[in-house]
């Protein structure tokens, strides 16, 4: 993997440092070296195959694509076309945070006291947490039908969704939460079709928070962390009498504690990136 060091460093034995010639380092820059860094990436297979100290040879014997003006590489184009997808992308956060009203970075008094109060926890068993348990059914590749509901899968790749399907028999509601037999879990805010190899957990007795189910699905992978692999797998038919740890009023879950402590969270997260976000996007 190639990755940009705009500062001095020191490198261990099985880095290697490449640099830009001297014609061409009188320009270079940030925007330039990744153009470079996502042509060079796509040989990373390729790079890993060989030794260290064969790794120049198989380097300087790489062919790369590059944009030419009068038969001269322009690293002018490289560096505008990196920083047009950057403003795409900062215009697209931008739009993000507005649309999720996350502008507002200041924490309310409640959420300044979610975070600093000491809450008393207690063990609950997922059985009680959740009314409605269930496994995902088997769907092999030949079977799927294209469309779009997200199909999910084990794994913690794009959060285990692996495809789009049409198949509306194995189709979950949203606000949900998935484990799958690793012990991996995720929330689902939109409705989804899950595999045999992935359980369903969701209440449709009470509406709990998205923020809570946030919480809890956090609270729920610390508990189950390193438990289950190949050789153990979790299955949600065994998985009602598992517990988590979560906060309590009157011995009940605090859900309105829990929404309200990751909506403080949230902001907390998301400041540096608003700030930055629209720094870059006053600058140019």
């Amino acid at each position: 993997q190639f990755f940009y060091m705009e500062k001095d460093f020191y490198a261990g034995q099985f880095t290697k440092s490449v640099y830009p010639n001297r014609k061409m380092i009188i320009r270079f820059n940030s925007n330039i070296a990744q153009y470079f860094i996502v042509l060079l990436n796509r040989f990373s297979s390729l790079y890993q195959g060989v030794l260290v100290r064969n790794f120049e040879k198989t380097f300087y014997d790489t062919d790369i694509l590059v944009p030419l003006l009068k038969d001269e590489i322009s690293l002018e184009y490289m560096e505008k076309y990196i920083h047009i997808l950057q403003l795409e992308k900062f215009r697209s956060l931008k739009n993000y945070i507005n649309e999720n009203k996350l502008e507002n970075l200041y924490l309310t008094y409640e959420e300044k006291t979610a975070i600093e109060e000491v809450k008393y926890w207690q063990a609950f068993r997922i059985g009680d947490l959740f009314n409605c348990i269930t496994q995902g059914a088997r769907l092999t590749k030949q079977d799927q039908i294209k469309g779009d509901l997200p199909f999910v899968m084990s794994g913690i790749t794009e959060t285990g969704v692996v495809a789009k399907i049409g198949n509306s028999k194995n189709e979950f509601p949203s606000n949900s939460l998935t484990i799958d037999i690793f012990g991996n879990v995720f929330y689902r805010s939109f409705r989804f079709g899950a595999s045999d190899d992935v359980g369903v957990y969701w209440n449709d007795d009470k509406q709990i928070d998205k923020l809570a189910m946030l919480f809890i699905g956090c609270s729920i992978q610390t508990a189950l962390t390193g438990q289950f692999s190949y050789g153990y797998k979790l299955r949600s038919s065994k998985s009602s009498d598992l517990t988590c740890f979560l906060p309590v009023k009157n011995n009940e879950p605090d859900y309105e504690y829990m929404a309200t402590f990751i909506k403080a969270i949230q902001k907390q997260v998301i400041k540096p990136v608003v700030e930055f976000t629209q720094k870059q996007l006053a600058e140019n």
